[in-house]
């Protein structure tokens, strides 16, 4: 893992925060909040930027504890234990306690709200260029000593002595170099442990997989995990979305595995631990280039062929008896898959879309014939949602499809299994097994 270097912040006191104006919210119906020296200066901010075409808006403000401890372990299941702290602090640990940081998004460009393409946008050139007039700095630029990952969209203020004193400390200015970095050691052993402690306190998932790789055509080292079925029992291959991990399906895997069925999750290229190619060239997704079937994100069918050939010849796998099925674009690229190999017995989609990438679904819908397909999707998560409803109806009742709508808001993907407990499958995960029972028979 990664070191990575999250300093302690407290919470805010709640009289010290005020309700930012719905007018400057991405979504004006939440309670946003942050302290008073800071909403005036923004204010200002977005007053000077709109007189130059530019309008920003804030994703989210201020945290408390218990909201970051929701998202930190949320982070944890979708990016893998020890991943998600590239991305999120633990609770303790964030800059959105003080009520002195927010996350920004340019109003005209939501798709890039708490995304790196935000740096893309008209709002983060202008922040670059004037944001400093008005305090605000940018909390982790590439390469940050703290090595977060780079945050386009996170500023911070640093408008009041007391601000710029918590996010700068005096006392490490005036250090000379030696005593910066005695101060440094310590400061890595205290975040070693104390992440250490956050841990055992939030239990890792069971090791009751093998990890196993494989090879893409182009050269991708495929790193996965594999849980054994029990006797002759069906096999399920669940691939994940866009900027996450394998992970993001362990606990689903585990739940299904204590049935006796078999799982294989892996990382797809470009993501996770499959982001080194045997040549030793490393390739991330963010550099993909193009969409559709001729890019990277349409190979990762032929991917997907290869971690069955790799099943059958490996774990003695019977192809008739392995299940596919992904989260968003891995929905797709699963879809897709089984379409043009008829041993697939069903499907298990979440938040699939009309098209992902340029993976489509709805060009090879009848192809599927008559194996049963499941979909699940939250509502309020629009385009998943508009094209499941589209492609029930483009069906017109020639596929068995069954389509569980889950109100969650707008729940995308494995964010659907809203577990009470860790221990505690979801309503959508027993859904899904007791499906599987049934059409497995």
């Amino acid at each position: 893992m990664n070191l990575v270097l999250h300093k302690p912040y407290k919470a805010a006191p709640d009289k010290d925060l005020v309700r930012v104006p719905g007018e400057y919210l991405r979504d004006s119906s939440r309670a946003i909040l942050m302290r008073q020296d800071v909403l005036e200066s923004f204010v200002s901010m977005c007053n000077a930027a709109k007189k130059e075409g530019v309008e920003f808006v804030v994703v989210s403000a201020h945290r408390t504890l218990s909201r970051q401890q929701e998202l930190f372990l949320e982070g944890e299941k979708r990016h893998g234990k020890g991943r998600a702290i590239l991305w999120l602090a633990p609770p303790g640990y964030s800059e959105h306690h003080t009520g002195l940081a927010f996350d920004l998004g340019d109003r005209s460009c939501p798709q890039y709200d708490d995304e790196p393409g935000f740096e893309t946008t008209a709002a983060f050139s202008w922040l670059n260029q004037r944001a400093q007039e008005f305090q605000f700095e940018l909390s982790f630029p590439k390469n940050n000593w703290q090595k977060i990952s780079y945050e386009p969209w996170h500023w911070r203020y640093v408008g009041s002595s007391s601000a710029y004193e918590l996010f700068h400390p005096s006392l490490i200015h005036r250090c000379s170099s030696l005593m910066r970095a005695v101060a440094m050691g310590l400061f890595k052993s205290f975040a070693i442990l104390s992440l250490a402690i956050f841990f055992i306190q939030n239990p890792a998932y069971s090791e009751s997989f093998e990890k196993v790789s494989f090879e893409s055509a182009d050269g991708y080292k495929i790193v996965g995990k594999w849980f054994a079925p029990r006797g002759s029992k069906t096999t399920l291959i669940l691939l994940h979305g866009v900027g996450a991990v394998k992970e993001e399906w362990q606990s689903f895997a585990e739940f299904v595995h204590a049935s006796g069925y078999g799982v294989l999750i892996y990382d797809m290229r470009g993501h996770g631990e499959s982001v080194f190619k045997v040549s030793g060239e490393t390739v991330e997704f963010p550099l993909f280039y193009g969409v559709g079937l001729d890019s990277d994100w349409g190979k990762m069918i032929q991917d997907l062929a290869l971690a069955v050939d790799f099943l059958r010849a490996n774990k003695k796998c019977d192809p008739k008896k392995i299940v596919v099925g992904g989260a968003s674009i891995g929905a797709n690229i699963a879809f897709r898959y089984a379409v043009q190999n008829k041993d697939v017995p069903y499907v298990i989609l979440l938040s699939a879309g009309v098209n992902y990438r340029g993976i489509q679904t709805d060009d090879l819908l009848l192809g599927l014939g008559p194996r049963p397909m499941l979909l699940a999707v939250s509502p309020e998560d629009t385009f998943a949602y508009q094209s499941a409803l589209y492609l029930v109806k483009l069906s017109a009742g020639k596929i068995p499809i069954t389509l569980y709508v889950e109100n969650l808001g707008a729940a995308h993907g494995v964010q659907m299994f809203k577990r009470m407990s860790a221990q505690a499958p979801s309503t959508l995960e027993i859904k899904i097994l007791q499906w599987m029972q049934k059409v497995g028979k």
